[in-house]
């Protein structure tokens, strides 16, 4: 399984290629206000964005590889990366 920002993506050997996460902005409001009123630098929607920046500079490698993965899954689903099919998932 491959994770992504709002969806989570199986391959198309599995049964669910997407599941959208609920991306109200009324969820991350909490964090953003709170960030303010620490004056912190980065705000991060949700805890998980934090572990995927982790994952990415802790084995960039590793993330890059991930990322083709990610886009042949998608190709292989709707054809190609273009916004325009790229919808289809949703």
């Amino acid at each position: 399984m491959i994770s992504i920002a709002g969806a989570i993506l199986v391959s198309n050997t599995g049964s669910l290629l997407l599941q959208r996460r609920d991306n109200n902005p009324a969820i991350f409001s909490p964090n953003i206000l709170e960030g303010v009123q620490k004056e912190q630098f980065l705000i991060l929607p949700h805890p998980e964005v934090e572990q995927f920046m982790q994952n990415k500079t802790a084995d960039y490698d590793r993330w890059l590889g991930g990322m083709r993965k990610l886009r042949a899954n998608i190709i292989d689903a709707v054809g190609s990366t273009k916004l325009k099919d790229m919808h289809k998932l949703f």
